[in-house]
């Protein structure tokens, strides 16, 4: 969703997809996926934009995660959120963003499995957990393997 103007990227914010699941293809050469709805109000965006980026939210974040997680409606609105250096909406107070440049798409039946080059990751709430969502409930992570998961990927971005 790029742009040189921060009023298209807002229009293009306001219709923005969301994903529930996420995965690190590779490390040695950092690439993302992530499966988004196929619809035509969101996917043929990215395409055409060539870009994305991936908000990690902190499991405090469930009310944002609920916002964006229904179709229809302006899910930015009243949410702070910055365009990222690829032009995508970074939203403000997540514990990770991930930007990536569209690099391959797979095709998952009523998802687009999206395959994207890592160009900016940033960790923004250290230390803290992540919002887990699986099989209809909220979780946690073991405390220890946390920091681990995030020390190994603060290094990852830092090389």
């Amino acid at each position: 969703m790029p742009s040189a103007s921060p009023g298209r990227c807002r229009a293009q914010a306001s219709r923005s997809p969301d994903s529930s699941s996420a995965l690190t293809v590779s490390t040695a050469e950092p690439r993302y996926g992530t499966g988004l709805s196929a619809r035509p109000s969101s996917w043929p965006r990215i395409r055409a934009a060539g870009a994305f980026a991936v908000n990690i939210l902190a499991e405090d974040q469930r009310e944002l995660w609920r916002r964006f997680a229904v179709t229809g409606g302006d899910k930015f609105a009243g949410v702070p959120w910055r365009p990222g250096g690829n032009g995508a909406p970074l939203l403000d107070g997540v514990l990770a963003t991930v930007e990536c440049t569209l690099e391959g798409v797979l095709d998952g039946g009523d998802r687009a499995i999206v395959l994207g080059r890592v160009t900016g990751p940033a960790v923004h709430r250290a230390g803290e957990p992540p919002l887990l969502y699986f099989r209809r409930a909220y979780g946690r992570l073991p405390s220890s393997s946390m920091s681990a998961s995030m020390a190994a990927a603060r290094s990852r971005s830092e090389a």
